[in-house]
């Protein structure tokens, strides 16, 4: 017995020191809390207190609330928070938590925490006693309440207010529950303003609720910054390697995925890694739980495999996670910097197992990244040295979309142009959709001054092609960086560079804080783009930035209007100065709108291609059949000037058809290499050159004639008014390939040039006399400051007499040299042709070319312009001229005349400045399309002469553009005449009347009238406003034959009153032997056929008043003029019998009501009769409109 219970003292022992051997391992104290909440004043309000979040019930609730507890710690004092609950009584209002001093504020929040309390107390009967104390007051005649309290809490600045006092509701939401919405009062919105102040009247008091938008945590979220309030530094993405964080010292760092950046750093503000967007679910005390954190498109859970809590202590939250297998605390201890690319040094949080309340370390604030903040904002940050113009650029792609703020631009880049620029296209919306590469164009380069607002909901995609790619990179160690990154490729890529504002083969160099640089990346930096020039052929080394949209192509019929007739013209405004065609040889802007809707000369075909951004090459100028710019296609124009003055006048009328359909411009290429050739020939068989000169002249025409730029472009600008226009420009030759041509053939060309000396008489050169040196001068060349001459192998000497002595070797192979020599000749030749009237004539065999000469030297006006043709200087069509004739004089002065002309806009000659800054609107042409709207419509009008006996009427009309029948006014018919003349009829009328006549059938045309078809018009209206026809672009031809035809011209018309017009005239008929002075000019030009008013009549529509059942019809016309854009026939004498007339008769499509046959002659043709039906009828009723014989007929008697 004794023995048992010594064992059995022993066990007891055993167990006593197992527990205190277990209580000493486990270690740690137990301390002691006591926390009372009381209500103030007594009655007003009720509270509860707890060691838990879950609100009570009421019936918990009380006057006053103890509660005691216990918190187990192994440190020197324990840490535990409590929540407060307050329930205010009817007509009484929750003011505030205090501590139980009755003064130190806890919380304006009903149900709120008391924060982190630290007891030392080891005895439970001595515990730390903590006391709060809830403040309610009467509710005032305006009071406020929240619409759900666990979105959002309310307060008010005067709860005891009264009518006449001023008060300011303000709402408190719970950020991861709602956001404020708006005050409403008795169901109605009030106001939207947090907070919302307003004077209280007897009309407004009342209760006031605040209702909230309740965010969905759990998917959407919201975006913020996450800053330590310790050190003032805010938590970004940098890498996604960090998966094996443990407690350990050297594990428990984040520093391959989260980094920690000053918050008022310029560089974390423009660094999307630090846009944070988060989510998860409101644990209803303000705080988080199961967060996810994403930034870079990467969410943190994917990187720690778990998410994070966010525990609200008030002023800030505590950020608690995983590590390994315990939960622990995010701290910033600031002891684990490192240098990183794009950012510098940063620091990186850890994790610890337990928290200090006292340690700001451990302490964060969520910042909601908003469109009014100032402080809490993502923007972009562009280098100083990247600006163009005064914006400054830089390029940015983020895995969110964001809405541009502050003015700041975005922009894909659409197109490379081909003159060395990318064309942005600007995001219209502002709204950039996630993962869109852009270029930013920003008003300075603080990120505050250029906000990008992050979006939550997804704007619609970028539409069209964007040549940019974007670079988002995370580091990651299992990788390399060639795995995870893009390597710069400058063979593929460009930059755009900071320190150029250009896209650049060269990467950037890395720029830190405080604008240190490293050397050049080798990878694309993160978050920004570079250009793909992949698929570019001989990319260029840098390429420009333009927000200009490129012009595009112009194929079309518009109206060109000088710009001075819209801004200048007396006040004017849109009244004239329009662009009309009168003449093969002469145009003149000096018609006002109202003139032009009934000219077809002012409708102009315009056809032009994009060269540059702002420039386009004109392809196509054509009106009345005339083009003045067309195909640049080399034609073999050697037959045809072999012998000039030999020439049939049928094949000069044949070569001007052909220029006509090529264009002047080809013209004069044409006639350049023609007189080239022509030169060669008469050196050849006249002044004993071989005949390879003539070899020579045919390799120079094809490999250098052919390429010289003498198009006209178009350039875009705006008038004074801020209207859109355009410039027109030609450029006067650069010559340097044709010196280049003659020096790589030099052997080849010297026997030429001995040829030549033979011409002019000499054999030892030419030499430039003294006076002719003056006229180079005046002519825009100083040949003694040209210091090229006196070098080379072929060096020009000036003598002291004021000459200059030269060679056709020197001339040829410097280029300007040889520009202002050539003009200086033919500047001799305009001045006195009869000395030169010979050489002239032995160029051409004729004198054409003399005649031509004679002419333009007889008149200042034409001299001026010659005068001001300066080498490789641009030249603008202008309306008018500048300087009254005068070049070169400052204070130049601008004449407008309603006439063509041109000036220089010279960068290179300082004797003679630019001129067309002086013409200002009178250099600039607007261009408007022909529609059938009210303000550019082209019409016709119709004679009351000339109505049917339908009531309609009908004229006759040709012009050079086709028709869309299908857009012009209702009520316009357009018939084509088939080619051949019916059978000869007579018919006679119970009144006796005797008729021959031959039908016409007519062909309702209802789709397009091709161009120049010539065709008669039925119309219900004599106005032009009713008669619209719209000119299309088309290639459709007429089918077949018509007995029509047309002339755009009836005689030339200059409309000059200073007889310029006239000499150009002139000239065209001493070149081309060109006449338009009569019926039979016009014929000639347009058919190439010859009238021969003996045997050949011309029928025009006319009606006869006097017959009253077929009045309408072509009849023989006795005039000498025809009248332009009109339809006639020409036919033989044998064709038509004497006194007949041909008749219109119709075959399908509707009645043309012109046709009158009486009911007793019908009846002749009783078996033939059918109503439009198709119903044969038996007998026609007067009125009615039948077919006899296929043809349709109006029965009027």
């Amino acid at each position: 017995m004794k023995t048992k219970i010594y064992l059995q003292f022993r066990w007891l022992l055993l167990c006593c020191f197992l527990l205190s051997g277990i209580n000493m391992m486990a270690g740690g104290t137990d301390y002691y809390y006591k926390v009372t909440a009381t209500a103030s004043p007594k009655g007003e309000g009720k509270v509860y207190v707890s060691e838990t979040q879950t609100e009570p019930q009421s019936s918990d609730y009380a006057d006053s609330k103890t509660i005691t507890a216990k918190e187990h710690s192994d440190q020197k004092a324990a840490s535990k928070e409590f929540y407060l609950f307050a329930k205010p009584a009817e007509g009484y209002l929750f003011d505030k938590w205090t501590k139980d001093d009755g003064t130190t504020e806890v919380s304006k929040q009903k149900n709120a925490s008391t924060g982190t309390l630290t007891s030392s107390a080891t005895s439970e009967g001595s515990p730390a006693t903590f006391g709060y104390i809830a403040h309610f007051i009467k509710a005032g005649d305006a009071y406020v309440a929240s619409e759900d309290e666990s979105i959002g809490t309310v307060g008010i600045s005067n709860a005891t207010n009264a009518v006449g006092d001023e008060v300011t509701l303000t709402a408190y939401p719970d950020m991861f529950s709602g956001t404020f919405k708006a005050w409403t009062k008795d169901g109605k919105v009030v106001s939207t303003d947090n907070p919302y102040t307003f004077t209280v009247t007897e009309e407004n008091k009342g209760k006031y609720v605040a209702t909230f938008d309740k965010i969905d945590m759990a998917n959407t979220g919201f975006y913020c910054v996450v800053r330590n309030v310790g050190h003032n530094r805010n938590l970004g993405l940098m890498g996604i390697s960090d998966k094996t964080v443990s407690r350990s010292r050297s594990n428990r760092y984040l520093k391959n995925s989260i980094m920690l950046l000053e918050s008022n750093s310029d560089v974390m503000h423009s660094s999307p890694a630090f846009v944070l967007r988060i989510t998860g679910t409101a644990d209803g005390n303000g705080g988080l739980d199961g967060c996810n954190l994403t930034a870079q498109g990467m969410k943190s859970s994917k990187i720690s495999g778990k998410t994070f809590t966010f525990s609200n202590k008030g002023d800030h939250f505590y950020i608690t996670g995983a590590a390994g297998s315990l939960n622990a605390y995010m701290v910033d201890y600031a002891d684990a910097p490192t240098q990183e690319e794009g950012v510098g040094k940063v620091h990186h949080p850890g994790f610890y197992n337990g928290a200090n309340e006292k340690d700001k370390q451990f302490h964060w604030q969520v910042v909601p990244i908003t469109r009014d903040s100032k402080e809490t904002y993502f923007g972009a940050m562009p280098s100083e040295k990247a600006k163009v113009g005064d914006k400054y650029y830089t390029t940015m792609y983020t895995a969110f979309p964001y809405e541009c703020l502050d003015g700041v631009k975005a922009y894909t880049v659409d197109n490379i142009n081909a003159d060395g620029s990318v064309h942005l296209k600007e995001i219209t919306s502002g709204k950039v959709p996630s993962k869109t590469a852009v270029v930013l164009a920003c008003n300075s380069t603080k990120p505050s001054e250029n906000r990008l607002l992050p979006l939550l909901e997804e704007p619609a995609a970028v539409e069209g092609n964007n040549l940019l790619k974007g670079e988002i990179w995370l580091k990651d160690e299992s990788k390399t960086e060639d795995q995870y990154r893009t390597k710069f490729n400058a063979s593929t890529m460009r930059v755009l560079g900071n320190n150029t504002g250009t896209f650049d083969s060269e990467n950037n160099s890395d720029v830190l804080e405080g604008g240190t640089t490293t050397g050049t990346l080798t990878y694309i930096k993160n978050n920004t783009c570079y250009l793909d020039v992949s698929n570019v052929e001989n990319p260029a080394t840098s390429y420009t930035l333009t927000t200009k949209e490129p012009v595009k192509a112009i194929d079309g019929y518009y109206r060109i209007q000088n710009g001075y007739g819209i801004t200048e013209n007396s006040g004017r405004n849109e009244d004239g100065h329009y662009v009309q065609v009168t003449d093969a040889a002469w145009a003149a802007p000096n018609q006002t709108a109202a003139e032009t809707k009934t000219e077809p000369g002012s409708v102009i075909y315009l056809k032009a291609t994009p060269v540059s951004e702002d420039m386009l090459r004109v392809d196509n100028l054509r009106s009345q059949g005339i083009e003045v710019v067309g195909g640049t296609a080399r034609k073999d124009f050697l037959t045809l000037y072999n012998n000039l003055g030999n020439m049939t006048a049928e094949k000069r009328y044949d070569y001007l058809r052909q220029a006509q359909k090529q264009g002047y411009i080809f013209t004069g290429r044409a006639l350049l290499e023609a007189g080239i050739y022509a030169v060669a020939n008469e050196l050849v068989t006249g002044y004993q050159a071989p005949e390879d000169v003539k070899t020579l002249s045919s390799e120079f025409n094809k490999q250098i004639a052919d390429a010289l730029d003498i198009d006209m472009y178009m350039t875009r600008t705006q008038l004074s008014n801020g209207q859109a226009a355009w410039t027109l420009k030609e450029h006067v030759l650069n010559f340097d390939k044709i010196s280049d041509f003659v020096t790589k053939n030099m052997s080849r060309f010297k026997p030429g040039f001995e040829a030549m000396r033979r011409v002019w008489g000499t054999t030892t050169g030419e030499t430039i006399e003294s006076d002719e040196v003056n006229t180079l001068g005046e002519l825009g060349y100083n040949i003694k400051d040209d210091k090229t001459l006196s070098s080379g192998e072929y060096p020009v000497k000036l003598n002291a007499d004021g000459s200059c002595q030269t060679t056709y070797e020197a001339i040829f192979t410097h280029p300007e040299l040889l520009y202002y020599w050539l003009k200086l000749n033919v500047w001799k030749m305009l001045n006195d042709p009869d000395a030169y009237k010979d050489a002239l004539h032995s160029m051409t065999g004729s004198d054409y070319l003399y005649n031509a000469f004679k002419e333009v030297g007889s008149h200042e006006t034409v001299m001026r312009y010659i005068r001001r043709l300066h080498y490789d200087t641009d030249y603008y069509l202008i309306d008018g001229y500048v300087s009254n004739g005068t070049e070169g004089t400052e204070g130049d002065t601008y004449t407008n005349l309603g006439r063509f002309g041109f000036c220089n806009n010279n960068t290179t000659l300082s004797a003679y400045p630019a001129e067309l800054s002086t013409a200002k609107d009178g250099g600039k042409w607007v261009l408007k399309q022909v529609t059938a709207d009210d303000d550019n419509y082209f019409g016709i009008t119709a004679s009351n002469k000339f109505q049917g006996l339908d009531g309609h009427y009908y004229s006759t009309l040709c012009v050079d553009f086709p028709i869309d029948v299908t857009k012009c006014s209702q009520g316009l018919h357009f018939y084509s005449v088939d080619g051949n003349l019916g059978e000869a009829e007579t018919r006679e009328y119970s009144d006796g009347q005797k008729w021959t006549y031959r039908f016409i059938t007519l062909n309702e045309i209802t789709d397009v009238v091709p161009a120049g078809l010539p065709v008669i018009v039925e119309t219900e209206n004599t106005d032009a406003d009713k008669n619209r026809i719209v000119p299309v672009v088309s290639d459709k031809t007429y089918e077949g034959t018509t007995l029509l035809k047309g002339i755009f011209f009836n005689a030339g018309k200059s409309n000059a009153s200073d007889g310029y017009g006239s000499v150009i005239e002139n000239i065209m008929e001493n070149l081309f032997d060109y006449k338009y002075d009569n019926m039979s000019d016009a014929l000639n030009h347009r058919y190439g056929i010859s009238y021969d008013a003996t045997s050949q009549k011309i029928f025009t529509l006319q009606k006869n008043a006097a017959d009253t059942h077929n009045p309408m019809g072509f009849y023989r016309y006795t005039g000498t003029s025809l009248s332009h854009n009109k339809a006639f026939m020409v036919i033989d004498n044998s064709t038509v019998p004497a006194g007949a007339k041909i008749f219109l008769g119709y075959q399908g499509g509707t009645t043309t009501g012109i046709e009158d046959v009486n009911a007793d002659a019908a009846q002749h043709h009783a078996d033939t009769i059918y109503d439009l039906q198709g119903r044969r009828v038996a007998k026609p009723m007067k009125g009615g409109i039948y077919i006899i014989n296929g043809k349709k007929v109006l029965i009027t008697k």
